[in-house]
């Protein structure tokens, strides 16, 4: 897992939830969705837990690499477009 990726929560409070990796340190990942569990405050969770999506976002990895303020809002926005993506693609 990378930073700016797309994964899933399959555990827990956020079961189904999805939400971009901000960090990962000694088996866990550090997840943030800019509105539930934004940067400031993200969420600890097993890699074990997570399931990969196969989407990123650069615009939010170059926000985070810059430690910009404006990081949850983007990442709100591209949450809600890559669902869409999600849903077309099981769709199809």
């Amino acid at each position: 897992m990378k930073i700016s990726e797309v994964v899933i929560s399959r555990k827990g409070k956020y079961d189904g939830e999805l939400f971009f990796v901000i960090d990962v340190k000694d088996g866990f990942a550090l997840l943030a969705d800019g509105k539930k569990r934004k940067v400031t405050n993200p969420k600890k969770k097993k890699l074990l837990h997570l399931e990969e999506v196969g989407l990123s976002s650069e615009a939010v990895k170059e926000k985070l690499e810059n430690g910009s303020n404006t990081v949850d809002a983007l990442m709100r926005a591209e949450l809600k477009r890559l669902k869409f993506m999600l849903k077309s693609k099981v769709s199809d």
